[in-house]
């Protein structure tokens, strides 16, 4: 137990010197960007319609975090990061690092609709509608379709119609999409794990 002490003790005195001693590690402007796109995303998913509980009307308008509290926390998260590997420059190593701590901050029910969503889009589909979302979290419909319209509310997602065209009598089908700049925000969130 005493040399685990020591080692630790040790290692701090390390980072200790290293901070004092050092220059901060630098912040390339590729990895501003990259953070603060992923914050946005992130402060979007996680953003919560207030509800009256016995109507079930939306309280007040929803408003997300616009993600500079979180941009901060990611870029000390980063350059601590730096510091510990022993780097001058933060760099695709420390990104993914970050981006990954990130997904996991964000991981929900709104998440897993999200990815469902995006996962069809990037196999070439349109959306998905809340019974195909249904099946593939196994959630009932009701659930599925609170959370929708939450996500839609905050700008998230958006319901498209596609029109029946099979010949046959029907309605058309609605799916929901991920709208298009948080699209890309997730692929960069994402990026990590398909690298």
């Amino acid at each position: 137990l005493m040399s685990v002490k020591q080692h630790t003790s040790g290692f701090m005195n390390h980072i200790h010197y290293r901070i004092s001693h050092m220059p901060p590690p630098k912040v390339p402007n590729w990895f501003m960007e990259e953070i603060t796109s992923i914050s946005r995303f992130v402060a979007k998913i996680r953003a919560k319609v207030s509800r009256d509980y016995h109507t079930r009307e939306i309280a007040y308008r929803t408003r997300s975090e616009i993600g500079i509290r979180l941009c901060s926390q990611l870029l000390k998260l980063s350059l601590s990061l730096a510091v510990v590997l022993d780097k001058k420059t933060l760099d695709k190593e420390i990104l993914d690092i970050t981006r990954a701590i990130a997904s996991h901050t964000s991981r929900g029910f709104n998440f897993e609709i999200v990815q469902s969503i995006a996962e069809c889009i990037e196999h070439g589909g349109v959306g998905l509608d809340k019974s195909q979302l249904s099946k593939k979290l196994d959630l009932v419909e009701t659930a599925i379709s609170k959370r929708l319209e939450d996500l839609r509310i905050v700008g998230l997602v958006s319901r498209v119609e596609i029109p029946n065209t099979s010949g046959a009598r029907g309605r058309h089908r609605h799916v929901w999409k991920i709208n298009d700049e948080y699209l890309s925000l997730w692929k960069s969130l994402n990026e990590e794990s398909r690298s």
